[in-house]
């Protein structure tokens, strides 16, 4: 560790990210000194076993340094973490550049700490939380959409979560409230119907425009909702991968390609889209002068289709055969 620091912290080291993840660090005293010393702003110390007092120690220093993107995956939350986050910001607001912090694979359904967490970040003007992996449940899940209009994300990602109905209704109440949010990734997660429907209400009412709903299971009738409300909407990238969306679905979805003036992206890779879908989505896409990028890869398109649409620009629809909604 103290070679290690001494390149960091070193005035001709160049070095702005550095990955330490997976290591046995300890000394950690040292590292915090030369991160204050160095150039680095974005530091992955993911799956250590840091104990809570280099932790602590850890996010103390971060006002002084240039670290902007901090990953920390794995490790368990402490309850100070946030708390010294925001004395630290207090203390430096001038020099707190920390803008991104990464806490994924950790089960937090074992820790108390959450809602203290959380009441200390909504003082830290952090803009993007990742909290996938990390089993929240909609109890905990609630907690963070409660926590979001009195935030400063700009991204949350709660992918992989097991979230599901109650969890999305209290999100669909929080997005109106919440302008700054602009993206949203609620990957592998499972809303049930009336969850579902009442996020989607709640996409008029909002400024998201980047939202991830791949893995959810929805199917042509989660289409007719979705695809109603999404012109209405600022949405720019839609990613609906690995769901069971038809030939029906997509159909529903190419008036959107027609109507929508805000979207750019629609990833519906992984489906059960065939070429009567495929073909219907290019031609809306070709007949409105659209710029939507469609990614229609791995769905059930058969040779024929796929080579007929292949000049399409902005559209992908490679060959695969077999249909899998696993990640």
């Amino acid at each position: 560790m103290a070679t290690l620091a001494d390149v960091i912290g070193h005035p001709g080291c160049r070095l702005q990210s550095v990955n330490l993840g997976h290591n046995h660090l300890h000394r950690v005293a040292l590292l915090a000194d030369a991160l204050k010393r160095s150039r680095i702003t974005d530091l992955n110390l993911s799956k250590n076993r840091l104990r809570e007092a280099h932790t602590v120690a850890l996010i103390s220093a971060v006002p002084q340094t240039p670290i902007q993107c901090l990953n920390l995956s794995g490790i368990p939350f402490c309850t100070d973490l946030a708390f010294h986050l925001r004395h630290s910001y207090r203390t430096h607001s001038r020099t707190f550049r920390l803008r991104e912090l990464v806490l994924t694979n950790y089960d937090i359904s074992l820790d108390p700490a959450l809602e203290a967490f959380l009441g200390n970040l909504e003082q830290v003007p952090v803009q993007v939380l990742d909290l996938s992996k990390c089993n929240l449940g909609d109890t905990r899940g609630a907690m963070v959409a409660k926590f979001l209009p009195e935030s400063h994300l700009t991204t949350l990602r709660l992918e992989s979560n097991g979230l599901a109905g109650a969890f999305a209704i209290q999100m669909a109440q929080a997005l109106p409230a919440t302008p700054n949010l602009t993206s949203l990734s609620l990957k592998n997660n499972k809303f049930g119907l009336e969850g579902k429907r009442s996020l989607f209400q709640a996409l008029r009412r909002c400024n998201l425009t980047h939202l991830n709903l791949s893995g959810h299971g929805l199917d042509k009738y989660d289409m007719y909702p979705l695809a109603e409300v999404l012109p209405q909407t600022k949405i720019e990238e839609l990613y609906l991968a690995h769901n069971s969306i038809p030939d029906e679905g997509a159909a529903l979805l190419a008036r959107v390609v027609r109507q929508s003036h805000s979207l750019c992206r629609l990833d519906l890779r992984n489906n059960r889209i065939c070429g009567l879908g495929a073909n219907i989505l290019a031609k809306a896409k070709r007949d409105s002068g659209s710029a939507v990028a469609l990614q229609l890869q791995a769905n059930c398109i058969d040779e024929e289709t796929e080579h007929a649409l292949s000049n399409i620009q902005g559209l992908d629809c490679r060959l695969q055969r077999t249909h899998s909604p696993r990640m």
